[in-house]
């Protein structure tokens, strides 16, 4: 992928209707990789991705923006192909502002699946300046197994008292340690992915969906947290 294209193809052989699956908050797409296995060789799949184009826009764009932009790329792919769209939690919100447009112009959009997907209750919206709170939601959206406990960040210093760039520090470090992060991952790379973070919640937090005329299917795990809407 380069900065110009959001667009990653996951698995390019298949007559039938690509599949876009949408990023989550933290901007990646290695979430869909194992997904792709269970759709065999007859089905394209692509993903949308933040990491390589976020950071070159200048400004925090709106999830409106977010999906206008996304759509243009899969159009570009193949404008007459049925759309097939889905999200993992701020993807499928994504997704959804996508179907939304795309139907306005007149498009057709076959699937629209969301897994796992919410809007932030007004609590939530109201803390979105909260460093302290963003940061242990990054650090759990890094690690989504939560081997790294929040006392291993701190060197004795109690988390909240840290300062972010401390705390990416010592994420950065322990991460490497226990191989969650890829070998040769450096400060500035998780900074960079800090900052992707920051903007992909503030386009979250700020969304207020509008009625979508079509049909969409939610997936929702049983043990879901309670922030959801």
């Amino acid at each position: 992928s380069t900065a110009d294209t959001p667009l990653i193809c996951l698995q390019h052989q298949g007559t039938m209707p690509p599949l876009f699956c949408v990023h989550p908050i933290g901007g990646g797409i290695t979430c869909y990789q194992e997904l792709v296995r269970y759709f065999g060789k007859n089905h394209p799949v692509y993903a949308l991705q933040a990491i390589d184009f976020i950071s070159t826009l200048g400004h925090d764009p709106s999830l409106e923006e977010l999906a206008c932009f996304y759509i243009q790329h899969i159009q570009g792919l193949d404008p007459l192909v049925p759309i097939h769209l889905c999200g993992w939690s701020m993807g499928g919100v994504i997704a959804y502002e996508m179907a939304r447009q795309l139907r306005k112009m007149g498009q057709h959009v076959q699937m629209l699946t969301l897994i796992d997907s919410f809007l932030p209750k007004e609590h939530v919206r109201a803390a979105t300046t909260n460093h302290d709170k963003l940061l242990k939601q990054f650090f759990k959206n890094l690690d989504h197994n939560e081997s790294i406990k929040l006392a291993e960040l701190s060197s004795g210093t109690p988390f909240l008292s840290s300062s972010p760039d401390e705390i990416l520090a010592a994420l950065l470090d322990v991460g490497l340690q226990k191989k969650i992060l890829p070998v040769g991952m450096e400060h500035f790379h998780i900074k960079q992915l800090w900052q992707i973070f920051l903007s992909l919640h503030h386009a979250f937090t700020h969304y207020v969906p509008k009625p979508y005329s079509g049909t969409l299917q939610l997936l929702q795990a049983s043990d879901h947290g309670s922030e959801m809407n």
